[in-house]
């Protein structure tokens, strides 16, 4: 029984711990040992166990939709072949339909510390809809205003705060938006029942642990790269731990429903 990995990135910039030099020594070397990237419904279709997946897939994903992801990220996946998913905070993406010039052209971003949280920290919707138009990005929600709800002021309204991000994702870029991350990696169970019926068939949660048949489609795991070696990659994939057997049975948007289914931290800890 194949255990897909998920592996979450956030930041790809010069000035950060994944560096373009160290994203693109991560592909070269998923590459060399034989992993490939499979997209979301193809991940989704194994966890149900309707379509089992070969060895070493795996899904790259990108959480809080950084401009550099773009800048930097974008041009590299586009090189290895590779795919990813980006989970999008919807109230950060600037409005404007431009796009910033990628590092294969030119482009680059100084310092995305000091940026971070301004408007030019994130990816414009100009750009989102570019790079899923590429065929290299799949779109995810990862709520609409990112807040910690456990610690910080609730949402006064959950299904509105997850309905309007996938809402937002689709009006603004006219693709489909299925899948959706929990912010802060933070998950409330009684919420499940409301994601499905805000129109996802899946979501992932914080939790570092392989995918395989017979898990929740609304309890994904997801590993975050936090660490440049590709040494520290060879382990989080061959890690036992994260092959944790989980007791839940796969539960869809139709079951759980009982009806056809209709801002970040420097270095990630955010999810």
């Amino acid at each position: 029984m194949t255990a897909v990995p998920v592996l979450t990135y956030h930041h790809v910039a010069p000035d950060r711990a994944i560096t373009p030099e160290v994203f693109e020594t991560h592909l070269r070397w998923l590459e060399e040992k034989g992993y490939h990237t499979i997209q979301l419904a193809t991940l989704e279709a194994h966890v149900a166990g309707t379509a089992p997946v070969s060895e070493k897939s795996l899904v790259l994903t990108f959480a809080d939709a950084y401009g550099d992801n773009w800048v930097y990220a974008h041009p590299l996946l586009k090189k290895y072949g590779m795919t990813a998913a980006l989970f999008i905070p919807t109230a950060f993406p600037t409005l404007s339909p431009l796009k910033r010039l990628t590092s294969e052209d030119g482009g680059a971003i100084a310092d995305t510390r000091t940026m971070e949280h301004g408007p030019d920290g994130f990816l414009s919707w100009g750009e989102i809809k570019a790079m899923a138009a590429s065929g290299v990005w799949e779109l995810g929600a990862h709520t609409h205003t990112h807040r910690c709800f456990k610690t910080e002021r609730p949402y006064a309204s959950f299904e509105d705060e997850i309905l309007l991000s996938r809402q937002t994702v689709e009006r603004q870029t006219g693709f489909p938006c299925s899948a959706f991350a929990w912010p802060w990696g933070q998950t409330a169970e009684d919420w499940a029942n409301r994601i499905g019926k805000s129109g996802y068939r899946l979501a992932f949660t914080g939790e570092a642990c392989r995918n395989e048949p017979g898990d929740d489609l609304f309890g994904l795991g997801r590993t975050h790269v936090r660490q440049a070696s590709t040494s520290w990659l060879a382990d989080v994939l061959g890690s036992e731990t994260l092959a944790r057997p989980r007791a839940s049975a796969p539960k869809g948007p139709s079951e759980r429903t009982g009806a056809a289914a209709e801002a970040p931290s420097s270095e990630g800890s955010q999810a």
